[in-house]
């Protein structure tokens, strides 16, 4: 039989404790070469330019993001599939806010 759905199993628990201990086991090992702050914050200048792009990227995108695409889309009635689509876009709506496009609003 299947455990309810709002309730942890064994499995569960032994999962999440490793999950932590291996957390806090990679943050002291780690941790042992930080002596300053600027050690942390910049990693001992020791990180090659593509890790710090894709920190950047990573740090620029995130779930609220994603999840506002969604959101924004439903609000707007974004529809691509309507020929006036285009028009209704947020970002064309930025754009002729800003004199830069212009065309019919909807």
């Amino acid at each position: 039989m299947l455990a309810a759905a709002n309730h942890l199993t064994s499995p569960d628990y032994v999962v999440i404790a490793a999950y932590l201990l291996g957390t806090i086991g990679l943050g002291l090992y780690i941790g042992r070469r930080m002596k300053t702050g600027t050690d942390f914050f910049l990693a001992g200048r020791r990180l090659p330019w593509w890790a710090i792009g894709m920190s950047l990227v990573a740090t620029d995108i995130g779930g609220t993001d994603i999840i506002g695409v969604g959101g924004a889309a439903y609000k707007t009635d974004l529809d691509r599939s309507k020929p006036n689509a285009p028009e209704r876009s947020i970002w064309n709506e930025k754009l002729r806010t800003c004199g830069l496009k212009s065309g019919p609003r909807t």
